[in-house]
């Protein structure tokens, strides 16, 4: 039986005017493997101190981005944009938390996907990020609003 599989992915973390934050986990279209040998001796040890197989490792380093929040029709952590995507494989969602107001239609329920700042995101989405197992998305199909607990 072979293991799940192991993707590599771009990790965003979000934060609102009140220090609230959100966090996703988007699939890079880049699935090439990681250079662990700095790893190497922490990851061979572990592996001989477990009956579990180590099947694989990923590596997740940050970039701060200095950025602050900005006050908003709803602005929090728990308003979201999700927007629908399509591969080749499968349908995702990928979640923007604190959407700007005015990507909405008037309803305030549905992005109006050709807003300028929803295309200009969709094709760095598509330069860049894919299904679970990295193949492109190809289609945005739809975005709407939706809050969390």
């Amino acid at each position: 039986m072979a293991p799940p599989p192991l993707i590599n992915g771009l990790w965003m973390n979000w934060v609102d005017i009140n220090l609230n934050q959100s966090a996703g986990d988007w699939t890079t279209q880049d699935q090439s493997a990681l250079v662990t040998t700095p790893y190497t001796d922490i990851i061979d040890t572990s592996q001989a101190l477990s009956c579990m197989a180590l099947f694989g490792v990923a590596l997740s380093k940050r970039r701060t981005l200095g950025g602050a929040g900005v006050a908003g029709a709803y602005c929090t952590h728990r308003d979201q944009a999700v927007m629908v995507v399509q591969s080749e494989n499968a349908t995702g969602e990928l979640v923007i938390p604190g959407p700007l107001e005015d990507i909405f239609y008037d309803s305030g329920q549905l992005v109006d996907l050709g807003d300028a700042r929803v295309q200009a995101w969709w094709d760095a989405v598509r330069g860049v990020l894919g299904d679970d197992i990295g193949s492109p998305w190809t289609q945005l199909r739809r975005g709407y609003r939706r809050t969390v607990g």
